[in-house]
């Protein structure tokens, strides 16, 4: 079960009081600089990359208990079909005002994913980083589901005619050059599942590379289209996802750069004895990354004992010898840490009766595709019989 089914909304009861100058500008059409202005609050945009998308509901009321469902869609150019291009959409959210309710919702992050090896485009939902992810083929150029997001209407409704209602996030993406074009959408639904991946998204438009051989949007539900119903942005109907805002264009930022390193407790492990190691990760770029994952292969040499998150915020799973540990986002500068248990044994290379040098190599990669790997060696060896 999805635990993102139920953003928080947020009163705004925020009393701006105008200054002399700003009553004395607002009269002759003009601004002061500097002054704050007496409406919604814009979303506040750290980079260049940040984008803002602003569009209106219909005037269709919603009745409470329904879902407006909100999906974005992205035409990325400048792929290259033979290369593996990611690109990702994060700190995105939702902003309007209803029923004298101010509204500010929080939009899952989603990376998109342009391989060379993928026959099909799929989205899916993962539940630990709480984002959406879709790959399609490198060669498809059309329309990609960017995010998504189901609102329940609150029991007391809303009334149809919000304006303005924005959407607004930051791109980033490793590879340069790459242009990406976006639009939203709302539809309102009077019945919705409450897992992202029980509703069938589809991942792009049309009836071809992808499981839904129909010519509805990108963004549509599939497994919901019969709960459609008029309001947000659509009519009902066929209508599943609402219809579109206008498209902006934005060029994605430099993808995060993350640093690692990786050290043994002890130079010298003997066998039948515990130890471990540590993996740093770092963000030393000036981007926040996304869905970072960390994951090590050890050698059969260093049984694995257990794995933990010890600095940071985070998670680690183990299965046999591999090692893998998830973080929803690294800021700026941010640095996390693992420790990884351990117990030396003899293995298919390293005999009992002699010492061996075991080298062991972690990576960390995000939701852009920057990677980062880092190394060590510990020499294990026979307890020493005096």
């Amino acid at each position: 079960m999805s635990p993102h089914k139920r953003p928080v909304c947020r009163r705004d009861e925020r009393q701006v009081q105008a200054s002399p100058c700003q009553r004395l500008l607002a009269v002759l059409g003009l601004l002061c600089a500097g002054a704050a202005m007496l409406a919604l609050p814009a979303p506040a945009l750290a980079a260049s990359c940040a984008s803002v998308n602003a569009s209106n509901f219909n005037g269709t009321p919603i009745h409470g208990g329904d879902t407006i469902w909100f999906n974005a869609i992205a035409a990325v150019k400048g792929i290259d079909p033979t290369q593996t291009t990611s690109v990702a959409f994060s700190s995105s959210s939702i902003t309007f005002t209803a029923g004298g309710t101010a509204y500010d919702l929080a939009v899952p992050n989603s990376t998109i994913t342009f391989s060379p090896a993928a026959a099909e485009a799929s989205t899916t939902y993962d539940t630990v980083s709480n984002s959406w992810i879709t790959t399609v083929p490198a060669s498809y150029s059309g329309n990609v589901f960017l995010s998504g997001l189901a609102f329940a209407v609150p029991a007391a409704g809303l009334p149809g005619g919000a304006n303005p209602v924005t959407w607004s996030g930051s791109f980033a993406s490793a590879t340069p050059g790459l242009k990406v074009q976006w639009q939203w959408a709302a539809a309102v639904y009077t019945q919705f599942g409450n897992d992202y991946d029980t509703d069938g998204v589809k991942p792009i438009d049309g009836d071809k590379l992808n499981p839904y051989r129909d010519s509805d949007h990108a963004g549509t539900p599939e497994n919901e289209r019969p709960f459609v119903t008029g309001g947000a942005r659509g009519g009902g109907g066929s209508n599943y996802t609402g219809s579109y805002s206008g498209t902006v264009a934005v060029v994605p930022c430099p993808a995060p750069t993350l640093t690692m390193q990786k050290a043994f407790a002890s130079p010298t492990v003997y066998y039948g004895f515990p130890s471990s190691f540590t993996v740093t990760v770092t963000n030393a770029g000036g981007q926040t990354a996304q869905n970072v994952e960390v994951s090590d292969l050890l050698d059969p040499s260093l049984q694995l004992v257990d794995a933990n998150v010890t600095q940071g915020s985070g998670a680690c799973t183990t299965s046999g010898q591999a090692v893998s540990c998830q973080f929803a986002s690294l800021a700026p500068g941010e640095t996390v840490q693992i420790t990884v248990d351990f117990l030396a044994e003899p293995g298919p290379v390293c005999m009992a009766n002699a010492d061996c040098v075991v080298n062991n190599t972690a990576t960390a990669t995000d939701a852009t595709g920057d990677t980062a790997s880092a190394s060590a060696s510990v020499l294990l060896a026979p307890f020493p019989m005096e």
